[in-house]
């Protein structure tokens, strides 16, 4: 200690000793305004987003005058907001309209979502040819009719009667009205259609168009055809539930629709999702798909153009779905 004393050398070497080191202490300070920096940024964030939300949020006036809307008012607001989504389905429809060199004239497509009340149409006012492939509707009348004890869906029908004489191997048979009603609808053959027609109109002595007019409230007409909005209400009426017991309306036509669907190619990942294709055809420069899409998202829908190749209806089929997919 003397010696210390005595040498400053010594001394100085001994105060280093005690001291913490300096680069230390810096690290130390710089840590800390770093944290201070980033608990400010934290602190200027909240404050601004609570400024934000205040600036951005609906005045008691706006609130009320929202509130005060009528449902006509308030229809056009959600139509306005979903015009975004039809805009977007109608340009796809065109490309592809236009990339394959297709008559936009020729080409037709019906959307409808009962849950969200998303209703589109690619060309409306036009009337759909449906050369009997509406059967459908026949199918749900007959439902309605049988309920009330008006017709019995299990009396004969002899095919017989129907033959056609330039089908070398039709074979004639005695079959219920159910039987022939899920034939016409499976197959489209006219010896079956006919038969049901006509079984249809002895039993309520109409024509059976006129009375599927009056009950669903559309317009079928002599020509057998119907407009978009009719086709629209008479699908959404199949697909429709009894309220009481949250069952479908019409079972037995759903599900003749159901197996037809299921027995065609190329639709196995629509079917796993419990697509029913109503009435698919492709014929005689002529395509017309009705579909219903049963799930929690569920929706129904018509392709008809003028054409007879598959792919047409293929392809329009899944710009449809895909678009639906991206906006439900």
């Amino acid at each position: 200690m003397r010696e210390n004393r005595r040498n400053p050398k010594a001394r100085k070497v001994n105060n280093r000793r005690r001291r913490p080191p300096r680069r230390r202490r810096q690290g130390t300070n710089k840590f800390v305004l770093i944290l201070l920096a980033l608990l400010f940024i934290v602190v200027v964030y909240f404050a601004f987003s609570k400024l934000y939300k205040r600036a951005h949020k609906p005045s008691e006036a706006e609130t009320i005058q929202e509130e005060n809307l009528s449902l006509d008012e308030k229809y056009q607001k959600l139509e306005n907001i979903l015009s975004n989504y039809k805009t977007d389905l109608t340009n796809r429809i065109d490309n592809y309209i236009e990339n394959n060199k297709l008559t936009k004239e020729n080409i037709n497509v019906m959307y409808f979502n009962p849950s969200k009340d998303r209703y589109y149409v690619y060309e409306a006012d036009k009337d759909i040819a449906m050369n009997n492939h509406n059967i459908f509707i026949a199918s749900m009348l007959v439902e309605d009719l049988k309920k009330e004890n008006k017709i019995d869906d299990n009396m004969t029908i002899n095919t017989e009667e129907y033959k056609d004489k330039n089908d070398k191997d039709f074979v004639g048979e005695k079959i219920s009205l159910y039987e022939a009603i899920s034939r016409a609808i499976k197959n489209g053959k006219n010896t079956d259609i006919q038969a049901v027609i006509d079984s249809l109109n002895k039993t309520i002595s109409e024509d059976w168009k006129t009375l599927a007019n009056k009950r669903y409230g559309i317009k079928i007409s002599e020509k057998n055809e119907m407009n978009v909005d009719d086709i629209k209400k008479t699908l959404t009426l199949l697909i429709s539930k009894d309220k009481e017991n949250d069952s479908y309306l019409y079972p037995r036509t759903l599900n003749i629709m159901l197996e037809n669907a299921r027995s065609k190619k190329g639709l196995e990942s629509l079917t796993k999702q419990e697509f029913i294709g109503v009435e698919s055809i492709v014929k005689y420069n002529f395509i017309l798909e009705n579909g219903i899409i049963l799930d929690d998202e569920g929706y129904i829908y018509m392709i008809q153009g003028k054409y007879s190749d598959s792919n047409i209806l293929n392809q329009l089929r899944t710009i449809l779905i895909d678009w639906h997919n991206e906006y439900k």
